[in-house]
């Protein structure tokens, strides 16, 4: 039930950001994706860019039901920063940003594997975070594809205080 609410936050979010934000050409698909990270965690993914500077990215891991992460994102691109010289790198777009991490845990406490996102001591199922994810996308010219590369060092502020780091490679079609 929780993970349903969950996905129903992420999907307005998304939904209210897309009807606010302002369509730009995009060559070969349009500016929303939905895809998958591998990785950790490995996730659904879905970005919507608002114009060539700015875009919002999100996604949501469920690990058999006894936790689910739920991130998302603002970032700011940087087109062209890789410059000119032949077309794989112009056509991969660096980007840096700031975003949140939910966590709802049902895995008991006395399980080693509790995640990184909780203490030993946590007496609660749910934490809270920030995330500063780094990256690079390249996107194809001829078809609706995007192959990313991003790195997300971050902190849980609740219940406690506990660095983490989350990385990974994904793909997403773009509508």
């Amino acid at each position: 039930m929780r993970s349903l609410l969950v996905l129903a936050a992420l999907l307005t979010t998304l939904t209210t950001s897309m009807a606010h934000a302002q369509r730009n050409s995009w060559g070969s698909g349009g500016p929303f994706g939905l895809g998958i990270i591998l990785g950790e965690p490995s996730a659904i993914t879905a970005r919507y860019n608002l114009d060539k500077v700015r875009a919002i990215d999100g996604g949501i891991s469920f690990f058999y039901s006894r936790w689910t992460l739920l991130y998302i994102d603002g970032l700011y691109q940087f087109q062209g920063a890789f410059g000119r010289a032949n077309s794989f790198f112009a056509q991969t777009t660096p980007y840096i940003g700031l975003g949140g991490v939910l966590v709802i845990s049902d895995l008991p406490r006395r399980e080693s594997r509790r995640e990184r996102y909780f203490s030993d001591s946590d007496s609660t199922d749910l934490a809270f975070g920030l995330r500063i994810p780094l990256g690079a996308e390249w996107r194809a010219v001829t078809a609706p594809i995007g192959v990313f590369a991003e790195i997300a060092p971050g902190l849980t502020i609740l219940p406690g205080t506990n660095s983490f780091i989350q990385l990974g490679i994904g793909a997403r079609f773009y509508f």
